[in-house]
């Protein structure tokens, strides 16, 4: 028979029969009518000049030449599904992708830029460390592509997508736990030290603006990078820490104990910032929506 007559939709209506065993299975999984599956059915069997199944009263079944034949049909569809993938993978996106992030919560979003990454291994992204206020500044530059973390105010030329949002903690020892964290408390922790993040970060700053309104003014300030380095401290006695809970809770330290400040020390929302004219680009496009994907705001 001429190659040319064979239809793929009539190959998939005979694929589906063949599973279900019934013409009217087979139509519900297509979306189609049972005459028109019928049809497809007994045109195959015309163009191939032979009966692919044998037609009982609720069923039907699989002549020896329609098994022979499902075989090979299986191996056609499974090669065409590869050759799609392979198709797929070489149009996957590629160039440079230049994206800042903070250092505290590096780590959350590790895990969401790998995923990125292995969807698209053509594509190369160079990844800097840099604070809020310096990345939004090269943002606006065009240094950078995007910008993951926590910000400010920002400019109208900039959209922001929210990640994820976190609450901020109480960090002390594990023998020294605290009572609901009414002003006192607060004031017996940090006093005399408080370990927390540098002045510079925007965390920093609604820390400072709760503690001026509790009126805690500790004595001694240590600054640190990140809060798993604040929590350090903590376990070897260095002081009180106020760090994200989020990052509390990736540190898992059994020496420190940590307690929700609640919502008066308000909320950190980590978002993915980009340039609004950027919104076309494809690697942008497909970052922002992985990671808003991934990292559903809690």
């Amino acid at each position: 028979m001429d190659i040319e007559r064979i239809d793929l939709k009539r190959l998939r209506a005979f694929q589906a029969v063949a599973k279900c065993g019934s013409i009217g299975g087979a139509a519900r999984i297509l979306g189609q009518t049972v005459p028109a599956v019928s049809i497809k059915i007994k045109t195959l069997e015309r163009d191939l000049n032979c009966s692919l199944f044998e037609r009982l009263a609720n069923k039907v079944l699989l002549t020896c030449q329609g098994a022979k034949f499902l075989v090979d049909v299986e191996d056609v569809f499974q090669r065409m599904k590869l050759a799609v993938s392979a198709l797929s993978e070489e149009h996957s996106l590629s160039g440079r992708l230049n994206v800042a992030i903070g250092s505290d919560h590096g780590w959350f979003f590790a895990p969401l830029l790998s995923r990125f990454l292995r969807k698209n291994p053509t594509l190369n992204m160079n990844l800097r460390v840099h604070v809020a206020a310096d990345a939004v500044k090269g943002l606006m530059r065009g240094d950078y592509d995007a910008i993951v973390g926590h910000f400010g105010h920002l400019p109208s030329s900039l959209r922001k997508v929210d990640l994820a949002t976190t609450g901020l903690s109480l960090v002390t020892q594990r023998g020294d736990l605290p009572s609901p964290c009414a002003p006192i408390e607060l004031s017996r922790f940090i006093d005399s030290r408080l370990i927390t993040l540098p002045r510079h970060a925007e965390t920093r700053k609604l820390i400072d603006k709760q503690l001026s309104a509790y009126r805690c003014i500790p004595a001694n300030i240590i600054e640190v990078a990140n809060c798993q380095t604040a929590i350090t401290f903590v376990e070897e006695g260095g002081g009180a820490a106020i760090a994200h809970s989020l990052c509390v809770l990736h540190c898992k330290s059994e020496r420190v104990h940590a307690t929700d400040l609640g919502p008066a020390f308000g909320k950190i929302t980590f978002a993915i910032v980009h340039r609004y004219d950027d919104s076309g680009s494809p690697a942008v496009r497909a970052l922002v929506h992985e990671m808003l994907a991934s990292a559903p705001l809690s």
